[in-house]
């Protein structure tokens, strides 16, 4: 089994943190924040923090594992030394919300069974998709059999998409009496600094994407595949998106002295219901620009954000604020056997051992029989006489047959080690996975986890020493 003491993992934690930009859009930003917080019962802010330093973090709508709450985790213990965190809805992108995995135990074995609800237009943005049904969401529950998720649901989930209400039931379940503040993704074309960024970036689309393209190729490693360029069109990291429809591409059409933003087809980028939306370095570039004083990665976001540095000191001459990463790993206790190949060959090699020679390993043994035993291995090897030797086989082996007998305890002790060895080969996938939606944790579990982050939130804002 691992270990089941939840470990933290944090990278690039800053010295120190001050608010080093002027935030445009503050009233825009706090009548946003206070809408959902009011409509999904997400945290609220004031437009005075708004001037503090701003921690923020991103992830799509989903049942997060205790990896990616641990950047949640974060932020409200941040908050709790004076700063201000921001939750970003990463809801312009295509997933399965409704659906997640649960240990299933059946005697030694342990499997995952795959629990989801039936969701339609899953070709669009889960900020497009439009909300379940109760009653939907309720069985789904019931299926997972989560006591955190049942509770939950016990009353109708507000929002006017599947991403609004999955962020209101993660509010529900984590923190209902102190949630944290939520931004959507798709609300950023609401706010002027965010459409100028994306004025300036059609603008300048060959020598902005020339830079992209190039940071891409210099950190493969993140697999972000750079994007389409030609003499007439040059791909943005942006997303079209309208009700009801699935996202598109967007381009700039370079023909023309002044580039305009067309869809794949050549048609203009002008129908009113169509929001331009960032894809992933798009966003996290306008936010740690514009918006942000410290964003707080998992993993592969670490990752690939060092393309964003590049792409942003190659195009625009300056620094981005900086970024961290946070993560856990956190298992659950399926009390499972769990066993290597290894382990199924010894317990292979000790039961056919033991078959043959019980008298070595168990002290009552029969000593008469032992020492007859013993005696006819001995002359037999030096025995040329093949009748003998024939008949003291058969009388070893008789032997063996009577000793067990009188010692079926440790026959049975084998065979269930070996029994279990096998069973315990098909575990270590489902036994050591990490990413199993925090509400089957044990609250424990995810306060442990606090516990080790909070040092380094102190640290951040100069409240206390470096973990």
């Amino acid at each position: 089994m691992p270990d089941l003491t939840p470990q933290v993992r944090v990278a690039d934690w800053p010295e120190g943190l001050t608010p080093r930009r002027r935030i445009q859009d503050t009233q825009q930003l706090t009548e946003l924040i206070n809408t959902y917080a009011d409509r999904l019962g997400t945290g609220r802010i004031n437009p005075t923090d708004l001037h503090k330093p701003i921690i923020a973090t991103g992830h799509q709508p989903t049942f997060h594992h205790p990896g990616i709450l641990a950047k949640d985790l974060m932020l409200r213990e941040a908050r709790a030394t004076g700063a201000t965190a921001l939750h970003f809805v990463v809801d312009q992108d295509l997933h399965d919300i409704w659906s997640l995995d649960i240990p299933h135990i059946a005697g030694d074995r342990a499997t995952a069974r795959h629990i989801t609800a039936t969701e339609p237009h899953r070709d669009l943005p889960t900020g497009s998709r439009p909300p379940l049904p109760t009653n939907q969401l309720q069985q789904l529950a019931h299926d997972a059999n989560i006591t955190a998720l049942k509770d939950a649901l016990q009353h109708a989930l507000p929002g006017d998409t599947s991403a609004q209400q999955m962020t209101s039931l993660l509010a529900r379940i984590r923190w209902p009496n102190d949630p944290l503040p939520v931004l959507f993704v798709s609300d950023l074309t609401r706010l002027s600094a965010y459409n100028t960024l994306v004025k300036k970036l059609i603008a300048n689309a060959p020598t902005a994407i020339t830079a992209y393209n190039r940071a891409c190729i210099r950190f493969p490693e993140a697999g972000i595949t750079p994007l389409h360029t030609d003499s007439l069109l040059t791909e943005l990291p942006l997303w079209a998106v309208a009700p009801g429809q699935p996202r598109q591409r967007v381009f700039a059409d370079t023909a023309d002295a002044q580039p305009i933003p067309v869809l794949s087809d050549g048609s203009p980028t002008r129908d009113t219901n169509l929001r331009l939306l960032p894809r992933a370095l798009l966003l996290t570039a306008f936010l740690r620009s514009a918006l942000v004083d410290l964003f707080i990665h998992g993993t592969g976001g670490h990752l690939y954000d060092r393309i964003t540095e590049a792409w942003w000191q190659d195009w625009q001459h300056e620094p981005l604020a900086p970024m961290t990463m946070v993560t856990a790993d956190a298992y659950l206790n399926l009390n499972v056997p769990v066993a290597s190949p290894h382990d199924l060959h010894q317990a292979k090699h000790w039961l056919h051992h033991l078959h043959h020679n019980i008298d070595r390993h168990v002290e009552a043994a029969d000593q008469k029989l032992a020492a007859e035993k013993q005696h006819l291995i001995k002359h037999m090897n030096d025995d040329r006489n093949q009748p003998r030797r024939q008949q003291a086989f058969q009388r070893i082996h008789a032997i063996n047959d009577q000793l067990r007998s009188q010692h079926p305890q440790a026959i049975r002790k084998a065979e269930t080690q070996l029994t279990t060895a096998r069973a315990g080969v098909a575990n270590p996938t489902i036994a050591t996975r990490r990413d199993w939606f925090f509400g089957l944790y044990d609250q424990s579990v995810l306060d442990q986890i606090a516990d080790q982050l909070r040092p380094h939130a102190q640290h951040l804002l100069s409240i206390g020493s470096a973990p």
